[in-house]
């Protein structure tokens, strides 16, 4: 049995599209660096804070809630107007996140709360979501 070399650098086995291991995973990689097949949590707040924030009195991770034998932070506090934001950058990630969501709704009911897409859109507790992405 023949071992081809990569097509790109040469050296390496072949393990699929005529490339090795190395220079595939290059390939699934964009410009930036990252996967293709979808975007980190860093990159979805850093859209939402170029969608969303128009000042610059906010702060990232500002604290941690104890609820319960939990902790959560919620990913910003905008000081302007005074509430707490999480970025649920896709559904998945929302209704993972929910108990959570209720959990701080219910254990700090002074506190405001909101829940937003990374497009800066709020999402309202029961409603459909519609989840528009543009890659």
């Amino acid at each position: 049995m023949r071992k081809t070399k990569c097509s790109k650098c040469g050296k390496g086995i072949v393990k699929a599209r005529g490339l090795c291991a190395k220079c595939y995973t290059r390939e699934r990689r964009d410009s930036a660096g990252t996967a293709r097949v979808g975007k980190s949590a860093v990159s979805r707040e850093v859209e939402f804070i170029k969608n969303y924030f128009t000042h610059t009195n906010w702060v990232h991770h500002p604290g941690i809630f104890r609820m319960g034998g939990q902790c959560y932070a919620p990913d910003f506090y905008d000081s302007e107007r005074n509430v707490f934001i999480e970025v649920a950058g896709t559904k998945q990630a929302y209704h993972a996140n929910k108990v959570k969501y209720d959990m701080m709704n219910k254990y700090f009911p002074g506190i405001p709360f909101e829940v937003r897409q990374s497009t800066g859109a709020l999402i309202e507790s029961g409603e459909t979501i519609h989840w528009g992405f543009q890659h």
